[in-house]
């Protein structure tokens, strides 16, 4: 009757601490499916295949109606789809909490840019970062597509930039009829890519007026996933 007892208690413990943690999770799209690395897609008529997909999102927050309820701790991450731990982001509780917005940003703000290279999420190694001048890299896009008239037919779309008139940081805010335990947010690159002809835009890689065409789309493709609609 104790070992029960106890058992008892353990199971309980887990139930309660799962109700009271919350997980963003993000999951890139590519016509309702789940966007690999590597694999073949067709847009528009051509064949695109995808060899990295990374991006930040900062400064996580929930709210009800107007009043802002709860601001996750970690206030930037980086979401990178060749890292399968990347891909969500969870944060125990005190408290469950009710909310019908979920708001963040896409991108580094730009006090956090001036700041000089940080380590964890903001090292500099991720590979998201070009100088103190151009600051942080706030969404990578790369692959090949045979309209690419670059060599190998690659495309690199780095869209970053903090300064006016290439601020490219994006906030996004999704409405929710319930509070969910899970968040389960879709990105659309195949609604970003129908947007732009890559024959004409295949490399971006500093701020300008291309990437902030590209940016002004980004809070477009980040939707909760119809489940939780």
């Amino acid at each position: 009757m104790k070992i029960t007892f106890i058992l008892i208690c353990q199971l309980l413990s887990l139930i309660l601490g799962a109700q009271d943690s919350l997980k963003i999770r993000f999951s890139p799209k590519m016509m309702d499916e789940d966007l690999v690395l590597h694999q073949a897609y067709v847009v528009n008529e051509d064949t695109i295949h995808f060899s990295q997909l990374k991006f930040y999102i900062s400064d996580i927050s929930f709210h009800h109606d107007d009043t802002l309820i709860y601001v996750l701790k970690k206030g930037h991450h980086l979401f990178d789809l060749s890292q399968p731990i990347t891909t969500s982001l969870t944060e125990k509780l005190e408290a469950p909490i009710k909310y019908n917005q979920v708001t963040f940003k896409i991108g580094i703000d730009s006090l956090t840019n001036v700041s000089g290279a940080i380590e964890g999420d903001l090292d500099p190694q991720n590979g998201m970062y070009w100088t103190w001048q151009s600051g942080y890299i706030n969404f990578k896009l790369e692959g090949t597509s045979p309209t690419c008239p670059t060599r190998l037919n690659r495309f690199q779309w780095h869209i970053g930039g903090y300064l006016t008139p290439y601020n490219t940081i994006k906030e996004v805010s999704l409405s929710t009829q319930d509070s969910n335990k899970v968040v389960n947010i879709d990105v659309q690159i195949d609604e970003l890519l129908q947007s732009f002809d890559l024959s004409e835009t295949y490399q971006i890689m500093s701020p300008n007026d291309r990437a902030v065409e590209i940016a002004n789309h980004l809070p477009t493709i980040f939707k909760l996933s119809k489940n939780e609609k």
